[in-house]
């Protein structure tokens, strides 16, 4: 029976092929799709715009609460003495009409006469007995005329919820847009790794080469070195390809709100070239429309006219009415008694503090409508320079393509030329670093109008 040494030994080998395809399994493949829902899943700045929504919604109830009744109750408990002191007027009535009281308060006596108070002298005065006194009240009241404080109040409170959506939607495309341009940024330094790591293995190739072309007198030690220098830069661009890309990813990690740093690799993503670059007049037109930050100043100018409607309607008069139904007494059964009215409030004069107000809210509302104004020569400017960088980038595409077609090309001719001993080390390191540059041109143009469309689409108030 074999030991349990001897079987740990035999088991050695699949733990340890277990673990190296383990630590080979690739990096997930993350879309662009998924970095912009876990980016508005995770970012705070999208979580402080909904609970500001949030509240805003709740500010449309308590201003609508002033149509409804308003409904109190309250109840108390007394214990004390019955001990009665006369006001001064009555007091001096006493005085006068049963001599002087030598300068004391005049009280009631437990008989129900008059007297001269007399400290700590009972039946004179002052009594100690306690008694208990109950009180329940029930009071109902309801506004049944403001001229249109309430009314204005709901409607200042409404707009400014509108405004509020408005605002999260905002935050939800400058979230989308920053995940989108850190997404294509990560995509095209991940693809400059690719582009590093097979430089690093044409230049291994041509070393290779220049190795067996010396060992056969058809090349010079030259060659070797220049071959082997070209080499070590490769590895070195690689490095830094690699360092451009973990900086990119944190950048994405951080526009997607994501602290935990999962390992992924970027999955790409089709160019949109059927995507129509609108004129600038046409563009600025469509997101004076769509844009939520514009309808967001115009729902606050809504709101602050509410408010200066409100405020005006404090000159006018208020009429409501009010009841009360409650029960006292010094024991149980308790007495009742019910009363109902209605009172009509009229403002005269407040010290000239409602108009101050009212001009205030005014002022307000010119400087909302020139924000709004200021917004909309931005949103002007935003688009004209988002289509022209759009039909920028858009134009490079050929040109890169073309450089691309054209390196590989060159590159080929002078590694046929190199291999026949037609052409040198030198021709073939030019042609190298002509195709390299190519490919990370075209990668770079590629997102670059990616990015360009984002943000186009960001100037437009598009999803």
């Amino acid at each position: 029976m074999p030991s349990p040494l001897s079987r740990a030994l035999a088991l050695l080998p699949i733990v340890l092929l277990a673990c190296a395809a383990w630590a080979e399994e690739p990096a997930r493949l993350l879309t662009l799709a998924e970095a912009i829902e876990r980016g508005r899943a995770a970012q705070p700045a999208l979580r402080a715009a909904r609970d500001n929504l949030a509240a805003a919604h709740e500010r449309v109830g308590e201003a609508f609460g002033g149509y409804l009744p308003q409904v109190s109750a309250s109840g108390a408990y007394q214990l004390s003495t019955a001990n009665f002191v006369l006001n001064p007027g009555l007091a001096a009535i006493f005085e006068s009409q049963h001599g002087s009281a030598n300068g004391q308060a005049a009280c009631l006596t437990p008989a129900g006469g008059l007297a001269a108070c007399i400290p700590n002298v009972p039946n004179i005065g002052e009594n100690s007995t306690a008694f208990n006194f109950y009180s329940l009240q029930l009071n109902v009241s309801e506004t049944i005329w403001d001229f249109g404080r309430t009314s204005n109040a709901v409607g200042q409170a409404d707009a400014s919820e509108k405004g509020s959506e408005q605002d999260l939607a905002t935050a939800l495309h400058q979230v989308d847009l920053n995940v989108r341009t850190a997404y294509f940024t990560a995509l095209a330094d991940q693809q400059l790794v690719d582009v590093a790591a097979e430089q690093v293995e044409d230049q291994k190739k041509h070393l290779a080469l220049a190795q067996a072309r010396l060992e056969v007198g058809a090349a010079a030690r030259y060659d070797v070195s220049l071959a082997l220098s070209n080499e070590k830069t490769a590895e070195v661009a690689l490095i830094q390809a690699k360092n451009n890309f973990d900086v990119a990813r944190a950048t994405l990690n951080q526009a997607m709100g994501d602290t935990n740093g999962i390992d992924y690799r970027l999955a790409p993503v089709a160019l949109e070239t059927s995507y129509v670059i609108p004129e600038v007049e046409a563009g600025t037109q469509r997101a004076l429309a769509a844009r939520p930050d514009y309808r967001s100043a115009t729902r606050r100018i809504e709101a602050q006219r509410r408010v200066v409607d409100a405020q005006r309607a404090t000159f006018y008069p208020s009429i409501a009415a009010a009841g009360n139904f409650g029960w006292t007494g010094y024991d149980l059964p308790l007495i009742y008694n019910w009363q109902v009215g209605a009172t009509l409030t009229v403002p005269l004069l407040n010290g000239g503090i409602d108009l101050h107000k009212l001009r205030e809210d005014e002022a307000t509302l010119d400087s909302l409508v020139a924000a709004r104004e200021t917004l909309a020569l931005q949103v002007r400017l935003d688009v004209q320079s988002a289509v022209l960088s759009a039909q920028q980038a858009k134009a490079s595409l050929d040109s890169a393509e073309a450089a691309v077609h054209a390196g590989e090309d060159a590159l080929a001719l002078a590694e046929g030329r190199y291999q026949t001993g037609a052409g040198s080390i030198v021709d073939l390191t030019d042609a190298q670093v002509t195709e390299v540059t190519a490919k990370a041109g075209l990668i770079q143009a590629n997102y670059a109008y990616e990015a360009a469309l984002a943000k186009l689409r960001y100037a437009l108030g598009e999803d």
